[in-house]
């Protein structure tokens, strides 16, 4: 597996350093989750600030689903996926909203990432094409600090400016 750095200095491998990227999440409840275009989602945490579009307002943390797969389950099997009907989508996907976070996991095979809620819901992303430059990336986690946390397509994983992704 083949991992790039999109960083200005030398730094450990990216993978292990997810978890201390997303510790701040945890505890955290997503005020706005909402569905884009097609299947994109994106969930916004903190406090609002002042977006780039004056369309949606987002919060310091906002994580965007992009060209990821995605699945919502719970102990009870999927609730909802990402090619179900829109309107489905548009109801159901509030169900992550006011949820705090309990975890957010990424695996090395194929970026596959599961973020957990309390009460046991899940969101379950993953990649579905692996040509390195075909698609932009499954997702991207932009942080308070004015940086991204950019992962896929591929091996590509960044941690970067925001200005940059």
């Amino acid at each position: 597996m083949r991992v790039l750095m999109a960083y200005p200095r030398p730094m450990p491998d990216l993978l292990s350093l997810i978890p201390q990227l997303t510790a701040p999440l945890i505890g955290q409840a997503p005020w706005a989750v909402r569905l884009g275009w097609g299947s994109n989602l994106t969930l916004e945490f903190g406090p609002k600030v002042a977006a780039r579009s004056p369309k949606y307002e987002h919060g310091e943390w906002h994580l965007w689903v992009h060209m990821a797969g995605w699945r919502v389950e719970d102990s009870t099997g999927v609730i909802l996926g990402c090619e179900d009907d829109q309107a489905v989508i548009q109801d159901q996907i509030k169900i992550l909203e006011n949820r705090p976070l309990v975890s957010f996991e990424v695996s090395s095979v194929g970026w596959d990432t599961l973020i957990g809620f309390e009460g046991g819901v899940f969101l379950r992303l993953f990649g579905t094409a692996f040509g390195e430059e075909r698609f932009g990336e499954y997702w991207l986690l932009f942080t308070p600090e004015n940086k991204v946390l950019a992962v896929g397509p591929g091996s590509r994983l960044a941690y970067e400016d925001s200005d940059k992704a």
